[in-house]
């Protein structure tokens, strides 16, 4: 029987928002006998080097890198490092939770990543079947599961195209035709009002100001790391809500998920 519920999302960053710190550093970089430091300053320098987007320079730092250190690289080594992530506190029971309020509520909640982390990591975390759809930078494999480009790179900017394929209720990343359709906003599929964008700091900002400027709301993650930056999103009127760990001061009132 078709669920004909209100649909309310919940879109998500991953990196410092859902886990810890950048997906890649908990298990990938370390079996390179790389520290993080030295891979984001190499994937980085080669950035500025090429002139070349982050998220793509990243990603061509990894094959590098595992060819040098000859580590093999495979979509199924890329899923098998997803189990090393470490989440915040809450997060692992957190969806579940939140379905449960949505039922009582007469809502059906979908949640959702848009990040600019590697979709085969989170695909291999203890909470990937939570999502409706994952969209999240991707390499194209051959038959024998090795890299041989990217199929998706998902930068700070280009995030905003997923919020509106969730918003029309065009899913497929290979869909544009449907995307940039006309549609009425009373046939959109998620309006914009039943959204809520979680991130954690300035890389999210293009996606938090749309949700925002079209009814939905933004809320702002932080630990001690980013905490002032948080704060700069807060006092500017980029974020709702600030939502982190420790005592409550001047990011304003403490929340934990």
């Amino acid at each position: 029987m078709e669920d004909r519920r209100p649909v309310a999302a919940l879109l998500y960053d991953f990196d410092k928002t859902l886990c810890t710190t950048d997906m890649e550093n908990y298990a990938f970089i370390p079996s390179l006998g790389l520290t993080p430091a030295d891979f984001w300053n190499k994937a980085n320098r080669f950035a500025r080097e090429h002139r070349m987007d982050g998220v793509l320079a990243y990603m061509y730092a990894m094959i590098r890198e595992s060819q040098a250190a000859g580590r093999p690289f495979t979509r199924q080594e890329l899923v098998e490092k997803g189990r090393d992530i470490v989440f915040f506190p809450g997060v692992s029971s957190w969806f579940s939770r939140v379905n449960a309020f949505g039922d009582a509520l007469g809502l059906r909640v979908e949640h959702y990543v848009i990040s600019s982390g590697l979709r085969e990591i989170i695909e291999g975390s203890g909470i990937s079947h939570a999502f409706t759809e994952i969209y999240a930078s991707e390499f194209c494999y051959d038959a024998a599961g090795r890299p041989v480009w990217p199929s998706l790179a998902v930068n700070y900017t280009n995030k905003t195209q997923f919020v509106y394929r969730i918003n029309k209720g065009v899913l497929d990343v290979s869909d544009d035709r449907a995307l940039n359709d006309s549609m009425p906003d009373d046939s959109k599929r998620v309006p914009f009002p039943n959204m809520v964008y979680i991130g954690d700091g300035l890389s999210d900002v293009p996606c938090m100001k749309m949700t925002r400027a079209y009814g939905g709301a933004a809320l702002a993650v932080w630990q001690e790391s980013n905490r002032s930056g948080v704060e700069e999103l807060l006092a500017r009127g980029r974020v709702d809500y600030p939502v982190g760990r420790g005592g409550a001061g001047s990011a304003g009132k403490n929340r934990r998920v």
